[in-house]
């Protein structure tokens, strides 16, 4: 769950600062990038160990069943990694909107 707001939130804010008036969309974007870097830092705290084999998060939901058609899935994952470049484009993110 962690993972799929961290992708669709941005989105979310996007839409909203084309709804909302030009002054406020600079509000907007700080708010949905200072909340991103909270959901990072929840996905790092929510991390298992890093002696597990299986040490990373994941989503896997199947978005168009195989009877219909191809088997289409939605993955995400985040390993040790990927999670540190995660927490560095949330934070740059968010130094860029609060600079802007």
């Amino acid at each position: 769950m962690l993972l799929t707001l961290v992708v669709f939130l941005p989105i979310a804010a996007m839409l909203l600062c084309w709804v909302v008036p030009a002054r406020h969309a600079r509000m907007v974007n700080v708010a949905a990038n200072a909340a991103v870097l909270l959901l990072c830092l929840a996905v790092a705290n929510a991390m298992p160990s890093m002696t597990s084999l299986d040490n990373d998060l994941k989503v896997d939901k199947v978005w168009v069943p195989e009877q219909f058609f191809y088997g289409l899935h939605f993955h995400l994952a985040v390993d040790g990694l990927s999670l540190s470049l995660l927490l560095l484009t949330a934070f740059v993110s968010l130094a860029g909107a609060i600079a802007s």
